[in-house]
C-alpha cells in the first residue's frame, strides 16, 4: 500500500520474517524501542532487551505478522503493532480495560488493537503514523478483524507537555481521521476508540 507524505510516498507492508533486518535498523540501539522491542503489551511480566528482541523476531516468524512497517524508499521509518486483542494480554488484563471487557471480548480473533507505534526520528509529524494506521487497518481486515480498537492519547487533554516516547499508543486525532470513533474514556486523556471493519 502506498500513501502520500509531503512530496514522497510511504509504502506500508506486513512485518514478515524476511523484514527482520529492517526492524533491527528501525528499533536501533537507543531509546524505548531498543529496550522493549514492542513486547510491553504482549507479556504480563517484566521484559529485558535480549529476550524481547528474540520474542519479536519469533513473532515475525508466525503465520500472521505482528504488525506493519512503513518505508520511505528503502528506508524503514515506522512500525505499528496491530494484533488480535487475545495476543496482547497486558491490555486485556489491565484495570482500565475492565469497564469495557464485557462489550469487547478479548478472547477472539475478531477484535484487534492498534497497540504500538514507532516512528523514526527525523520523520515524525509528517504523517507516518497516519499511514501506518491506514495500512494497519487494511492488514487487520485482510486477516479477519471485524473490530479494531485503540487507546490513544488525547493530547489537548493532557495538562503537561507530551513527549514523543509517550505517543507510542498514537494520538487521538490520528485515529479519528482514520474513521475511528470514541467509545468512552479510560482516563481523562486516554479514550478507547473503535472502528468496525
Amino acid at each position: 500500500m502506498l500513501t502520500r507524505m509531503d512530496d514522497a510516498s510511504i509504502e506500508i507492508v506486513p512485518a514478515t520474517a524476511e523484514r527482520w533486518p529492517d526492524v533491527e535498523r528501525l528499533f536501533g540501539t537507543r531509546g524505548d524501542p531498543s529496550r522493549c522491542w514492542c513486547q510491553y503489551h504482549v507479556t504480563a511480566n517484566s521484559y529485558r532487551a535480549p529476550e524481547s528482541r528474540q520474542a519479536l523476531q519469533d513473532q515475525m516468524q508466525g503465520p500472521i505478522p505482528p504488525g506493519v512497517l512503513a518505508y520511505l524508499g528503502d528506508e524503514p521509518i515506522g512500525w505499528l503493532r496491530i494484533s488480535p486483542l487475545g495476543q496482547l494480554p497486558r491490555i486485556a488484563a489491565s484495570p482500565s480495560f475492565a469497564k469495557v471487557r464485557p462489550e469487547i471480548p478479548h478472547d477472539t480473533t475478531d477484535v484487534w488493537q492498534a497497540a504500538c507505534f514507532v516512528v523514526k526520528v527525523g520523520h515524525r509529524r509528517r504523517g507516518v503514523s497516519a499511514a501506518l494506521l491506514t495500512g494497519g487497518v487494511g492488514f487487520a481486515r485482510d486477516h479477519g478483524a471485524k473490530v479494531i480498537i485503540g487507546r490513544p492519547i488525547d493530547i489537548p487533554a493532557v495538562e503537561s507537555k507530551v513527549f514523543s516516547p509517550n505517543l507510542y499508543v498514537g494520538a487521538l486525532s490520528t485515529f479519528l481521521k482514520a474513521g475511528f470513533h470514541e467509545v468512552l474514556r479510560l482516563s481523562p486523556h486516554r479514550p478507547l476508540v473503535r472502528l468496525v471493519v
